[in-house]
């Protein structure tokens, strides 16, 4: 640079710290996004672990908490206020529980209905009508064939998935 004019010298360090500037932004940029999204998906997969699971309530507390302090990073990173920082925590935990329902049903399906008929608090309002509904017509031919069995009046479907008679007991 010993050859270069003294107002060229100027103008090439002023476009160098420029350069240097936008290297900057645009690398703490990535890495805000980088922290934002390794937060994200923490907590997916604390919950989505602890969906396959589903009977361990000690592993799903884990979860749970593991998802609200992701959360909580993921609020800073973002300047989020209070409101939508309960609401993307809201967000992964009624995912997380419709993802534990859903593997829980296939195994057991009244054990599912029941632990979820004392937890559905846990979940917003539109999550527990459509996970309780779902929880039901997987249970209900079982519960059915529980009550008839225990003296009761209930409904069980007939081999091959025709309705069986309402109302009679065995």
């Amino acid at each position: 640079l010993k050859y270069v004019h003294p107002d060229d010298k100027a103008r090439l360090a002023q476009r160098m710290a420029h350069a240097r500037q936008q290297m900057d932004m645009h690398a703490g940029t990535q890495e805000r996004q980088f922290r934002d999204n390794t937060a994200n998906a923490r907590a997916v997969v604390s919950y989505q672990t602890a969906a396959q699971n589903f009977t361990d309530d000690k592993g799903w507390s884990a979860a749970d908490e593991v998802a609200r302090n992701e959360t909580r990073a993921r609020a800073q990173i973002n300047g989020w206020d209070e409101t939508t920082e309960q609401l993307q925590f809201q967000q992964y935990r009624d995912t997380g529980l419709k993802a534990r329902y859903d593997a829980w049903s296939v195994k057991d399906p009244q054990a599912a209905l029941a632990h979820y008929l004392k937890n559905a608090a846990q979940l917003s309002p539109g999550f527990q009508d459509d996970v309780g509904n779902k929880l039901f017509l997987k249970a209900k031919s079982l519960l059915a064939m529980e009550v008839n069995a225990n003296g009761g009046v209930g409904f069980a479907p007939a081999q091959g998935g025709a309705a069986g008679a309402a109302g009679a007991s065995t």
